[in-house]
C-alpha cells in the first residue's frame, strides 16, 4: 500500500524569486542540451559526422561543457546560482527524451518555454 502526503508551501517573495530563477535556469539548460544534439543529430544525418561518432552529446560531456566553458565566460556567471544536482537531474531528463527520439520511441523532445508568468 502506498502512503501519499500532500504538501502545501508558502514561500516568501524573496524565495519565489529564487525558484522562479532556478526554473529559468533549468529551462535554458534543457533547451541548450536538446538544440546542441538536434545540430549533432543534423549533421549526422547529412552525413558530416562519421558513424563512429556519437549522434548525441551525453550528460557528462554536456556538463563539463557547461562548468568548464560557459561558467568561465562572464555573461553566463548566472549559471552558477542554480546548483549541481539540480542541473544535472536537468540534464538527464533531456537525455532520457533524446534517447527515447533515437530509438523511435517518441517524438522528437520539445523545447521548455521560459514562462516569466510562473504561479507558485
Amino acid at each position: 500500500m502506498n502512503i501519499t502526503y500532500k504538501t502545501e508551501i508558502k514561500p516568501t517573495a524573496r524565495q519565489i524569486l529564487k525558484i522562479r530563477q532556478i526554473m529559468r535556469i533549468c529551462c535554458w539548460i534543457y533547451n541548450q542540451y536538446i538544440k546542441t544534439n538536434c545540430n549533432l543529430y543534423k549533421m549526422y544525418q547529412r552525413g558530416f559526422l562519421a558513424s563512429t561518432e556519437l549522434r548525441f552529446m551525453t550528460v557528462e560531456k554536456f556538463e563539463r561543457y557547461v562548468d568548464i566553458e560557459l561558467i568561465k565566460e562572464k555573461k553566463y556567471l548566472w549559471l552558477k546560482e542554480c546548483d549541481n544536482y539540480t542541473r544535472k537531474m536537468v540534464l538527464i531528463n533531456a537525455e532520457s527524451a533524446f534517447k527515447s527520439f533515437l530509438q523511435k520511441k517518441a517524438a522528437f523532445p520539445r523545447l521548455k518555454i521560459d514562462n516569466q508568468k510562473v504561479k507558485i
